[in-house]
């Protein structure tokens, strides 16, 4: 039986990466059941890099993995914390979608990076529809415009400790062909503003949302979104535009994921 794609986000405590990590799996592997894992986004705040990615990467072999440190708070299912160390991710599960990853060298070219990713995913460049890039001070969202359809959701943000289950990177780019629609929302002051400014673009309910994953540059957060979907949240340095317009820094941005299907114009 297919199962459906879906996300859940997970928030392990604690200044032990080893255990943390240990926690982290454990909520994994008691909420997927049979449900396969196929990427999943990691952020850290206070815990060693390499042992986390080691573990993680060891614990899910052939998933696709991209993570970072958070510069301040992490947060999942609405429970935010402070400075204090943890380890939070969002996970994307289930069929009917291909997801994968591409790592850059120290000077990369962003056209370059997303050609690698689609070509590791096995499908064309229009077929994309959401992108993810977590970079150090490198830009390369515009190189990256060029590959992307005009229509792609794309969501960047320079974080320091970029890693993917391949080892340490300067920058990491994840795309998905996700099979049912998707916002993002790059304009306001907070994260809860920007997520609810992107569905009511797309014209998504809330209630239909499976999850999310959001970057603002401020470590104050209202996650507070209206509906029970998993989220993580990361403090982020520089957030950038959208596909077809310059590079800008934001203040928050967000990317949803829900179950609502395609209209048949698109």
């Amino acid at each position: 039986m297919s199962m459906p794609p879906t996300t859940f986000a997970t928030l392990s405590k604690g200044p032990d990466p080893l255990q943390a990590t240990a926690d982290t799996l454990a909520l994994v592997r008691s909420r997927v059941g049979e449900c396969p894992v196929r990427a999943g986004m990691v952020f850290s705040r206070g815990l060693a890099r390499d042992a986390v990615a080691r573990a993680l990467t060891s614990a899910f072999p052939g998933v696709a993995l991209v993570g970072a440190a958070s510069e301040a708070a992490v947060a999942a299912s609405g429970a935010c914390e402070d400075a204090a160390p943890a380890l939070a991710a969002w996970w994307l599960l289930g069929e009917g979608y291909t997801v994968s990853v591409a790592t850059a060298a120290s000077s990369p070219s962003g056209k370059e990076l997303a050609q690698t990713a689609v070509e590791r995913a096995g499908i064309e460049a229009f077929q994309t529809r959401f992108a993810v890039l977590l970079q150090d001070d490198t830009p390369l969202s515009s190189g990256l415009f060029e590959m992307l359809p005009k229509g792609a959701a794309f969501l960047g943000a320079e974080l320091a400790g970029v890693w993917t289950h391949e080892g340490p990177a300067s920058a990491a780019l994840l795309i998905s062909d996700w099979p049912t629609r998707l916002a993002t929302g790059l304009e306001g002051d907070s994260l809860a503003e920007a997520a609810k400014t992107g569905l009511k673009r797309k014209g998504i309910d809330p209630t239909k949302v499976v999850g999310g994953l959001l970057f603002e540059t401020r470590s104050d957060r209202d996650l507070n979104l209206g509906n029970p979907a998993p989220y993580v949240a990361a403090v982020a340095r520089r957030l950038h535009g959208v596909p077809g317009r310059s590079p800008v820094t934001i203040t928050a941005g967000a990317l949803l994921l829900s179950t609502v299907k395609e209209r048949a114009e698109g």
